[in-house]
């Protein structure tokens, strides 16, 4: 005697559907990323798809199939049992699962580049839809996964039909009130543990956490479902770990302030020698890891001879550390000196985007500069042009003045074009009688990595990754051999930095090649270089290129002067983690709580968030105290002069 209703039967089906593919999909991102398994990790291989991965993915399927049970369950009871709402949910489960492959598949990219879980982040690249699709269908990478997208939806849609004209086709009598009632019940039971992915009512539902078991970072993340992981992913998320007031006065103690009116970290510097009115120009390179420069990394020797000499010509600043891991954390933290918050968007986010900020631009136009700003792509993408403008830039050039056939990979036009485009309109500022302030974007080194052809370089690489660094490398000195035989070039101020790294080691959840981004600041007329050691930050721009120019100005930023203040610790932001490090020791805590330190001088994987705790609470409060007070300046609309 029948006494499972069809449609649950059905459920059941597709229930085990999506177990399959989440499964599928585990093991597919698990061979492309093998290289990254630690030694005795296979050991935890059967743990990961038995036990967490299968943990996360029920819940998951639970998910999905609980809005097609109450559909079928409602009409179930007075036995309205019609072709029609048959259809209607097959079609809803069917995009149910369409968006479930398309997460699927774009986490497995998503992952590659940023070495987390599809999450939030992903919206990042949705203001400029047309930029997001040239950059797909350049990059070949993409193909497989842009091929098995209309595949898999294919054999899904197959899949279901077939199963539903099995199953729904039986005749049969219909099921009394009371086993309809109570086969209703008992799903509902099983799909609300499910949910929870945990039996006991008084432990905690299933979290991202939980996915965190072992000391291997590749078997944690895998652990994770990718779906369960972006919709955790988009809730909003503050940063409130202390009062507001306990971070007040710990960045004031130290920054060494007294507390005041206004701003609490606005302080006024003032000069040590007559102000030098030189110009500034800011070289912002794509993805500039310390993981590709040969001063950092013996494997890349050869790969950057041109960074490898300047730095032995300015002031090296060897352990600077970008602000995030996107462009738009690079530009609002290099140029306004405040630290990146996540899941916030300095440059389109409501909460930030409309603020007036301090920052070299803001300061140097008070001084009399011409501010300008050379984007390699649309100028609104990341609303570059509408946050820029009014925060000290006098214009933005973009590719809608450069010729199409320089537009290589898809995101913008090639790094030594923008220069050669540059260089002839800093001729003209120079002619003004102004100093000039120039910021240059490149884009060379984002992926999809693609080279100009016909160029004098001799690569030694043979991948198109490393090509790309010895392109940017080329044409860094390219730009600076031009620059040299102009007159504004001795009394000129060159930054180069990065806008963020690039996830070049694994050895870390939060891969340190990602924010690890060396600082060059190059003074044709400084007689002796220096190499700095001490640790910095994207927001020690600000102050540390003033210290060069010496004018009086207020410095409302959370940025120090690198040539004459220290900072204990460095510290960055991802997507959904935070980084704090000294010299030796590493601290990663994600937005769901679990936190963890590492050795990382000697690229330990134990956690020693136990045994060394005192320095965990100290890393810990100077990173909250940091970020919070960003948080409280931006609510209180503090940012500016």
């Amino acid at each position: 005697m029948r006494i499972i209703p069809r449609y649950q039967v059905f459920l059941f089906f597709v229930f085990l559907t999506g177990i399959l593919l989440f499964g599928l999909f585990r093991l597919v991102l698990l061979v492309v990323c093998k290289d990254q398994l630690l030694p005795g990790a296979a050991s935890h291989l059967f743990y990961l798809f038995a036990n967490r991965g299968l943990l996360f993915d029920t819940v998951t399927a639970a998910y999905i199939i609980t809005i097609p049970f109450l559909l079928f369950s409602l009409p179930y009871f007075f036995n309205y049992q019609k072709p029609w709402l048959i259809k209607l949910n097959l079609w809803l489960i069917f995009l149910l699962f369409a968006l479930v492959i398309f997460l699927c598949l774009a986490d497995i990219s998503y992952f590659l580049y940023y070495n987390s879980r599809i999450n939030k982040g992903i919206f990042d690249w949705t203001d400029d839809m047309l930029s997001m699709f040239k950059a797909v269908l350049f990059d070949y990478h993409y193909y497989p996964l842009l091929l098995a997208f209309p595949v898999l939806l294919y054999l899904v849609y197959r899949w279901f039909s077939w199963l539903a004209g099995r199953i729904f086709s039986r005749s049969g009598k219909p099921l009394n009130f009371l086993m309809r009632m109570g086969s209703f019940l008992v799903l509902l039971v099983l799909l609300f543990f499910g949910i929870r992915g945990e039996y006991d009512l008084n432990a905690r539902p299933l979290l991202i956490e939980h996915a965190f078991k072992t000391d291997s970072p590749i078997i944690n993340q895998l652990g994770l479902n990718p779906v369960f992981n972006f919709f955790q992913s988009l809730e909003a998320y503050k940063v409130n770990e202390i009062p507001d007031e306990e971070a007040i006065r710990n960045m004031q103690g130290y920054l060494q302030l007294k507390p005041g009116k206004g701003s609490p970290v606005a302080r006024f510097v003032e000069g040590t020698a007559p102000a030098r009115p030189r110009n500034v120009v800011l070289i912002l390179v794509e993805s500039l890891s310390a993981s590709k420069i040969g001063r950092f990394n013996p494997a890349a020797a050869g790969m950057t001879p041109f960074l490898d000499s300047l730095s032995q010509h300015c002031f090296m600043f060897d352990s600077v550390y970008s602000a995030g891991e996107h462009t738009y954390n690079g530009v609002f933290s290099t140029l306004y000196g405040l630290p990146a918050l996540l899941r916030n968007k300095p440059t389109t986010s409501s909460f930030t985007a409309s603020l007036k900020y301090s920052g070299l631009p803001n300061i140097l136009a008070e001084k009399g500069y011409s501010n300008i700003f050379f984007c390699p792509n649309a100028k609104e993408f990341d609303n570059l042009e509408g946050f820029l403008l009014p925060n000290g830039f006098d214009k933005v050039f973009d590719e809608k003045g450069f010729p199409p056939s320089m537009i290589v990979n898809g995101w913008g036009v090639s790094d030594h074009y923008l220069f050669d485009f540059a260089i002839p309109r800093m001729d003209s500022l120079a002619t003004s009688g102004k100093p000039f302030f120039v910021t240059v974007l490149t884009i060379a080194t984002h992926s999809p990595y693609k080279v100009p052809g016909n160029l004098p370089i001799q690569y030694i690489s043979d991948n198109a990754l490393d090509k790309s660094y010895e392109y940017t490398d080329w044409a860094l000195k390219r730009f600076f051999d031009a620059a040299k035989g102009k007159e504004w070039f001795n009394n000129t101020v060159f930054a180069i930095v990065g806008d963020h790294g690039q996830n070049f080691d694994q050895t870390y959840e939060m891969p340190l090649s990602y924010h690890h981004t060396p600082l060059y600041v190059y003074c044709p007329w400084a007689p002796e270089p220096r190499v700095y050691g001490k640790l910095g930050l994207q927001i020690d721009l600000t102050p540390t290129i003033l210290d060069l120019l010496q004018f009086p100005y207020v410095n409302n930023t959370l940025g120090i002067d690198l040539f004459r203040e220290s900072r204990p610790f460095a510290f960055f932001s991802g997507d959904t983690r935070m980084g704090c490090l000294d010299h030796q020791f590493y601290y990663i805590r994600s937005q769901d709580g679990r936190e963890s330190l590492f050795d990382y001088r000697n690229k330990s994987n134990i956690n020693l968030a136990n045994t060394q705790a005192a320095m965990l609470k100290e890393m810990k409060r100077y990173l909250f105290s940091n970020l919070q007070l960003t948080q409280y300046m931006i609510k209180k609309r503090m940012t500016g002069k």
